[in-house]
């Protein structure tokens, strides 16, 4: 019995899963570099739209930083909590996407962010390492810091669980 099989919203899930199939995958697993270029090629993901971009940093597996702006800004200034939440969400999918097989899905099982400081001047550099990665789930630190004073702003974990491919036979 799999994953998906004890959940009553069997077709939704599924369809979830295809979506996700879609997403944008990274590193070393097959054509991920193409299926994740083909998506951005696309124009319409939100990683293009809130601006991020990717940056090499010492000591983490992936880096994206985020422009503050004031579309994505409180009226304090500071960055949104949920646009905070999709950047951490990005850099955590990206890099349990990295070592998945052809076919594999990592579907986000936990994601638990700590806010510990407003982001207001920016960019948001979010900062992701795999603290651990197994035959069917894979886990993610990321901390995400204002540049503007390198004050670390958010830690988050954040967990997949690794389905396996969908057969062609029944499986919609």
């Amino acid at each position: 019995m799999g994953f998906l099989d004890l959940h009553d919203g069997v077709g939704h899930c599924r369809a979830t899963v295809a979506h996700y199939r879609g997403g944008v995958p990274d590193g070393p697993a097959p054509n991920a570099e193409r299926e994740y270029d083909t998506v951005l090629a696309g124009r319409d993901h939100v990683y293009l739209g809130l601006g991020m971009t990717d940056i090499a940093v010492d000591d983490a597996d992936l880096a994206v930083e985020l422009p503050v702006a004031r579309r994505v800004s409180h009226a304090t200034g500071a960055l949104q909590g949920g646009v905070l939440a999709s950047l951490v969400d990005i850099v955590a999918a990206r890099l349990a996407a990295r070592g998945a097989e052809e076919g594999e899905t990592p579907a986000m099982s936990d994601m638990v962010i700590h806010f510990l400081a407003p982001i207001t001047g920016g960019p948001a550099r979010a900062e992701g390492r795999v603290l651990r990665r197994g035959r069917h789930s894979v886990v993610v630190h990321v901390d995400v810091r204002d540049m503007s004073t390198e004050r670390l702003a958010a830690v988050s974990t954040v967990s997949f669980t690794v389905l396996a491919p969908l057969s062609d036979e029944g499986d919609q």
